[in-house]
């Protein structure tokens, strides 16, 4: 579709989902995974609520697309959400991307400052 995750997801990660991204219980449920695992978690539920509405989003247009990514989601099965979000993470260590990822953005990160100061 061509949306970039900034126009939707940067409310997501600022607020930790509480600024009215899932219901309450479903708040909750992030929350706790997050205290356990670790930042990295909220990439994953970020992956997950997307396959999670994946179906309903794959239908709609633009614009509705983007009210819906910016609106409250519709949550009905919390514990087929963490599942989701579970099996992207499993996938995740496996591949190791995360850490790569990582490595990657510190090099950036390194030779901005260098240029900066050389």
């Amino acid at each position: 579709m061509g949306i970039a995750t900034a126009s939707f997801a940067s409310r997501w990660y600022i607020t930790l989902y509480s600024g009215g991204v899932v219901p309450h219980r479903t708040l909750l449920r992030i929350w706790d995974i997050f205290l356990l695992e670790g930042f990295d978690w909220l990439y994953f539920m970020a992956l997950a609520l997307l396959k999670y509405h994946e179906p309903m989003l794959l239908q709609l247009n633009f614009e509705r697309t983007m009210e819906m990514l910016n609106a409250k989601m519709d949550i009905q099965d919390d514990n087929r959400l963490i599942q989701i979000a579970q099996k992207i993470s499993k996938q995740a260590r496996q591949s190791r991307i995360v850490s790569k990822l990582k490595r990657r953005y510190n090099a950036i990160q390194k030779q901005t400052v260098d240029a900066k100061s050389g």
